[in-house]
């Protein structure tokens, strides 16, 4: 039987609330890193990260200037400014709603559904890569078995 260490301690180990809060640090930091690895990795580096978000919102979906300035926790001027951006580079569209006279919405053209696909296309091979290059075959297996634990603290 291995012998446990304080890196690998016995899956029946209880931990203090220290413990827990020093392990929710280390995880904050290290998924902070991934994700600035990951937007460094982005084939959208023309565009600013704002603009970049608010190109990953509409690819889910039309929305409006109200909508994304909420999402993206913003007024709707700043918003206004982003996508003006956007519209200039040919990345969206604008609509008039169905049910609303007054307000637009606001969808992504064929070139802002190509670039977020090349942004996702190459986050994805980084990641990959990345795995492949610096994890062992057991590393992987551990981090497939992590990934469904990280998944649980956020999903609802």
């Amino acid at each position: 039987m291995p012998e446990s260490t304080p890196a690998n301690p016995p899956e029946s180990a209880p931990h203090t609330p220290e413990q827990v809060a020093a392990a929710a640090t280390e995880l904050r930091v290290v998924a902070g890193r991934l994700l600035r690895q990951l937007r460094a990795a982005r084939a959208d580096s023309e565009l600013t990260m704002s603009q970049a978000v608010v190109v990953g919102r509409l690819a889910e979906g039309p929305s409006s200037v109200a909508d994304l300035a909420r999402a993206e926790r913003v007024r709707p001027q700043s918003m206004r400014a982003t996508l003006a951006v956007l519209e200039e580079l040919g990345l969206i569209t604008r609509t008039p709603h169905p049910t609303d006279q007054r307000s637009v919405l606001i969808s992504l053209t064929e070139s802002g559904h190509r670039l977020r696909r090349a942004t996702e296309d190459a986050k994805q091979s980084w990641l990959t890569r990345t795995m492949s290059e610096r994890l062992t075959p057991g590393e992987l297996d551990r981090l497939t078995k992590a990934v469904d634990l990280l998944r649980r603290l956020v999903e609802p």
